[in-house]
């Protein structure tokens, strides 16, 4: 199951679904991701450390959103 759907479903993200998002390259998961998960992942080597500073991005488009509704 990805992100999204985890999210759909009313799951929070995991690791596992993060990470496997990003190597398929559906960066969606980066609005629902938590900066901790990220920080993890990227210590352990799962991702690419570019991915922390793209997080923020997408998390500065996610507070734009919000504020918009």
């Amino acid at each position: 199951m990805n992100t999204s759907q985890r999210i759909e479903a009313g799951l929070k993200p995991t690791l596992k679904s993060i990470k496997s998002d990003l190597i398929r390259g559906d960066l969606d998961c980066l609005f629902f991701a938590t900066e901790e998960q990220i920080s993890s992942l990227i210590s352990k080597g799962s991702i690419s450390e570019d991915y922390s500073s793209i997080y923020q991005d997408y998390q500065e488009d996610m507070r734009a959103m919000i504020a918009e509704f």
